[in-house]
């Protein structure tokens, strides 16, 4: 079982120690008067060890990301290239859209009819793969990210002009539900397939 708390709390009181029974008695506390009587079942079950709490913060992922991104033949995708707050629930999609991406620009690279008869060596040629997947993915990532962020900055609206415009201006213009259910609907498209494994 995992469960996961977010508390919308924008004040940063600084770092410290925290037990893991200080974690527990606070998560009891923050959700007394949830109508859940499971999730509290959860809670007292849930082993202390695995018990963490962390600070949710926004990293802005500007440009040039592929150029900063890339050393040598080596990179990073999934959390470690675009980081997002939880508030799209889109985090875990774009990783996989990563490795599904990440893949087909190696076989371009790689095992492709065009690769075959490169005189580009192999070692420049997965490195241009890597600059191509980012410079793809950064319009996705880079949206997804802010979006998210966006979404859960307004949800912390604490006064009643605030709500105001969150409820009636950004909610039904900037996300809405066509546009909050947009990046589910993304189809990133198949794995590449070698032609002799097509025709066995």
């Amino acid at each position: 079982m995992i469960w996961l708390l977010i508390l919308m709390d924008f004040v940063f009181l600084g770092w410290r120690n925290i037990t893991p029974e200080e974690i527990k008695q606070e998560v009891l506390q923050l959700t007394k008067d949830f109508q859940v009587p499971d999730f509290t079942l959860c809670v007292n079950n849930t082993s202390m060890e695995t018990l963490i709490k962390n600070t949710l913060r926004h990293r802005i992922n500007m440009k040039p990301t592929w150029e900063t991104q890339v050393a040598s033949n080596v990179t990073v995708c999934g959390d470690a290239s675009h980081p997002s707050t939880p508030f799209l629930g889109q985090g875990g999609c774009m990783a996989f859209e990563d490795a599904i991406i990440l893949a087909r620009k190696f076989h371009q690279a790689l095992k492709s009819k065009e690769s075959q008869i490169s005189k580009v060596s192999e070692s420049e040629r997965i490195h241009q793969a890597l600059l191509d997947f980012h410079r793809e993915r950064h319009g996705r990532t880079y949206a997804l990210t802010h979006k998210a962020y966006m979404i859960g900055l307004s949800a912390s609206a604490d006064t009643a002009i605030k709500c105001f415009i969150r409820d009636w201006f950004f909610i039904p213009r900037a996300v809405g539900t066509g546009n909050y259910m947009e990046p589910a609907l993304f189809d990133v498209g198949n794995l590449p397939i070698d032609e002799e494994e097509s025709h066995n």
